[in-house]
This record gives structure tokens, C-alpha cells and sequence, in this order.
């Protein structure tokens, strides 16, 4: 009995539906039979006729030069029938029959919103759409969708040069750039930031010489059998050495936590940046930076992250005294790693 209750209620609906688009449109010739054809092959008379005789009509009379009638068509009826009000919503949208919005607001939200979600699914490692799920789920106007794919096609853009990465590291960098809480403004600042990092730029030896000996911040003070040892003295001239890593106090602006963490993990406004380049350019040993005194009675530390060494992917090295003795004697060790002016 219930089920034959629903049965009778969409029954009616449908009905209403198309009877809606009957009054306004295919009886009082706004629409002919050709248009009448065209949508309800679309739809079957379902309860998306009415609207998307709206758009139809809409379309024919103020877009005709950019309507391809069938398959525009269809494509905003999938869009209206798969709608997900989680996923790039849009504002004041309630339901295919009750929109608070204009037709020609709701043909650019729709087509805005495809594209940003095209993009999003295509681009976007997964990573990134769980840390970006607030975003996602926030209402947009058609201007502010507009905005939003505007920053999205852009930060697809800048991740395209990762394309060329190796995975391992292409997945490094996707785990910090795409950190929870991290907007799409976020994300644009980083890899514009990071364009070094995400390009796969590498340097040559004569380019570390050349900027240590033209910076006031670094100092050149080991360059023997292909590794070169700096001393850099501010978060500047670490952004600047360091363009190429994942360490967290060489991107950002100084005023959004650069010279923040510049101060919470140099030593005396210093750190040592080594770069063997005996070691493949996008490897974790390619560049180091110590960040504060080695300890010479630790040999491994149990949690990496106390560890004063960390490679060019930021990951903590657990025996630095051993991985510094494969570069240097111990003499030249404690002579190098003072951390005094």
C-alpha cells in the first residue's frame, strides 16, 4: 500500500512536471515539436523536463551562435541529475524545480561548477581533496565559482610540472603542499614559491659558489671532492639556498611563518646546508641542512624528527653522525659545525 502511495505521488509529480512544460513553452510556441522531441529524449519526461525546457529556451534565444543543442543539453541535465550538494555547491540552490537563482545564473554556476570538478578529479592526487573538503563543500555564487576555477586551472597548471617527478617524490611533495586546512590560495602560493622544487630545477656546483660569494647571509666554507658546505645566517638566504627542498622555512612569505620557523629551528640564526653532488640531484642525501649541534655520544636517534640532519625531502636522517663521517673526518666535523658567530 505504501509503495503504491510513492508510486502515485512521483506519479504525479512527473505529471506536473511535464505539464509545466507543456503551459509555458510547447503550447504557447516558445518551443516547437522539434524542441519537444530534443528534450524529452533527454529527460523522459522525468522531473527535469521543466528546467531544462528553462535552459533550453534560455539558451536558444540569448547563446544560440554558442549552443550545440544536444550535447550541451545533455550535459546540463547529467549535471543536474548527479548533482551533489557536497562537491562544489552552489548558492541557493535548493531543487531542479524550486531554483532561488536565474536561469542564466544557474547555466554559469552549472557550467563553472563541471569544469572546476573535471579539473579537481583529473589534477588533484586524492590527498588533496580530503585536505581541500571544506573548500569543496562551501557555496559559491556564479562570480565566485568563477574565481575558484580561475584559481584551480591555475594551480593545475603549476602541478603539471611535477609530471616529469619521480613518483616517491612526487608524492613527498604532494604531502606538503597538501596539508590539512590548506586553501587553494594556499596551495598557488606554495608551488609559485616552490617553482624550483616542483620544476625539477637543479644546480650546479658554480651556482652555490656564485650565490655564497654574492650574499651577505652565506658563507662558503668547505668546496672538496664535489661537496660544498654553507653557512647560511638568515631566512632569506635559506630560501634562496634552499628553493630545491621540502624544508619548512624556505617557502612562505616572512610574514606568514617563514621567519617564525626560521627562529624555531636555526641555532644562533644559523644552519649548514651540505650538498654533495656526488648524490643524484633529487635525492634525500643531495643537500642537507644541520640545523643545530651534533651530539657525538648519540650515534641513532629513536624519533627521527630530533635528529639535527635532515636531507633535501625533509626526511630526518637517525644516524647524522654517521651519515656526516661519510663525507668528512671527525676532525673536520667539530671544525665546520660550530654554530658560532
Amino acid at each position: 500500500m505504501i509503495r503504491n502511495l510513492i508510486k502515485n505521488i512521483v506519479s504525479d509529480f512527473l505529471f506536473e512536471n511535464i505539464q509545466q512544460a507543456e503551459k509555458i513553452y510547447f503550447k504557447s510556441g516558445l518551443l516547437d515539436s522539434d524542441d519537444k522531441d530534443l528534450i524529452l529524449s533527454i529527460t523522459n519526461g522525468d522531473n527535469y523536463t521543466k528546467i531544462i525546457s528553462d535552459i533550453h529556451y534560455y539558451m536558444k534565444e540569448n547563446a544560440s551562435w554558442m549552443y550545440n543543442e544536444n550535447k550541451d543539453l545533455k550535459k546540463y541535465y547529467e549535471n543536474l541529475k548527479n548533482y551533489n550538494r557536497n562537491l562544489i555547491p552552489i548558492k541557493n540552490y535548493n531543487n531542479p524545480n524550486d531554483f532561488k537563482l536565474n536561469i542564466f545564473e544557474l547555466i554559469e554556476s552549472l557550467s563553472k561548477r563541471a569544469s572546476i570538478i573535471k579539473k579537481l578529479k583529473e589534477y588533484f592526487p586524492s590527498i588533496a581533496l580530503r585536505n581541500l573538503r571544506n573548500e569543496i563543500r562551501m557555496e559559491r555564487t556564479s562570480m565566485e565559482l568563477g574565481r575558484y576555477k580561475d584559481n584551480v586551472e591555475y594551480a593545475t597548471g603549476l602541478l603539471s610540472m611535477l609530471n616529469n617527478r619521480e613518483p616517491e617524490i612526487r608524492n613527498k611533495i604532494y604531502r606538503k603542499i597538501f596539508k590539512s586546512g590548506n586553501s587553494i590560495e594556499d596551495i598557488i602560493e606554495f608551488l609559485e614559491e616552490k617553482e624550483n622544487l616542483v620544476g625539477g630545477v637543479d644546480f650546479k656546483p658554480e651556482d652555490i659558489i656564485k650565490m655564497a660569494n654574492d650574499n651577505y647571509d652565506m658563507e662558503l666554507l668547505y668546496n672538496h671532492n664535489n661537496v660544498i658546505v654553507v653557512r647560511v645566517e638568515s631566512p632569506e638566504a635559506i630560501k634562496r639556498i634552499g628553493c630545491n627542498s621540502l624544508w619548512c622555512f624556505t617557502y612562505g612569505n616572512p610574514f606568514n611563518g617563514m621567519n617564525r620557523l626560521w627562529d624555531d629551528y636555526s641555532t644562533n640564526d644559523i644552519v649548514y646546508v651540505i650538498i654533495n653532488f656526488n648524490e643524484e640531484p633529487n635525492t634525500n642525501e643531495h643537500m642537507m641542512v644541520l640545523i643545530k649541534p651534533l651530539e657525538f655520544d648519540v650515534q641513532y636517534y629513536d624519533d627521527g624528527y630530533d635528529s639535527p640532519l635532515f636531507g633535501l625531502h625533509n626526511e630526518p636522517f637517525y644516524n647524522p653522525l654517521g651519515e656526516l663521517e661519510s663525507l668528512f673526518d671527525i676532525k673536520t666535523i667539530k671544525k665546520l659545525f660550530t654554530f658560532d658567530w
